[in-house]
């Protein structure tokens, strides 16, 4: 299957639950769901500046899924993924000095 959506460069999938996050260089992270077809399709579409590098994903204290993406203008922003699909809840934003490419959460490492 081959999927269609991005404008530039795929960085990072993220599988979450029944869905498939994907971020490209074209500035947007994608949330993809199955279809009838036994296909994936587009279901929301959210925008980031700077591109976004790469996705990871836990969930909070309280059991909420959240994601976090790293973006090409060395920040990583925190959003909390809805129940159903609509605008993300940005957490919140940190920059660093240098590059930030990979965003993942430490095997073992506990959630909370």
């Amino acid at each position: 299957m081959t999927l269609n959506g991005h404008d530039d460069v795929v960085k990072s999938l993220l599988c979450w639950d029944q869905h498939l996050l994907s971020c490209s260089l074209d500035c947007t992270l994608k949330v993809w769901s199955a279809t009838k077809e036994d296909s994936l399709e587009v279901i929301y579409t959210h925008s980031e500046e700077h591109g976004v590098l790469a996705l990871g994903g836990m969930t909070d204290s309280d059991v909420k899924p959240i994601v976090y993406c790293s973006c090409g203008d060395n920040s990583v922003h925190i959003y909390e993924l809805p129940s159903s699909w609509g605008p993300l809840f940005h957490w919140g934003s940190d920059w660093f000095a240098d590059s930030v490419e990979i965003a993942s959460r430490t095997p073992g490492c506990p959630e909370s």
